[in-house]
């Protein structure tokens, strides 16, 4: 669960990053003229403008994370076992090179996945092969 929720940490602090760029310098500075220390002007000022930001992301992040595991799980219960999983079997096993070589595969076919994805969608809009 802690993995999931890291993983989609980005979405949470790219919707962040965004309502942080909402807040104008002058409306803080407006209230450090009045008098207004750090942490008053952050909890009056900046964060009521930046908490929608931040709870969207983490909903959005909390979404996916749940939709994840739940793939993950109706995948493993149905008998197909991840290659992430078998990666971490063999190498805890003491198998380094199965594990190596699962890992070559996963490598491969995410590339493969790139190249595609890159020559179908790439011509349009100026991909890396393309």
């Amino acid at each position: 669960p802690l993995v999931l929720a890291v993983r989609r940490l980005p979405y949470t602090v790219r919707s962040s990053y965004s309502s942080l760029l909402l807040v104008h310098k002058s409306m803080e500075e407006a209230a450090e003229n009045v008098g207004a220390g750090k942490l008053i002007t952050f909890r009056d000022i900046t964060a009521p403008l930046v908490w929608k930001g931040i709870l969207v992301g983490a909903i959005f992040s909390f979404i996916m994370s749940i939709q994840e595991a739940s793939a993950t799980l109706f995948l493993t219960l149905g008998g197909w076992e991840m290659i992430p999983f078998g990666i971490f079997t063999y190498y805890i096993a003491g198998s380094h090179s199965q594990a190596a070589a699962l890992g070559v595969i996963l490598i491969v076919l995410c590339a493969a996945s790139l190249y595609v994805v890159n020559r179908v969608a790439g011509a349009r809009v100026g991909g890396l092969f393309g």
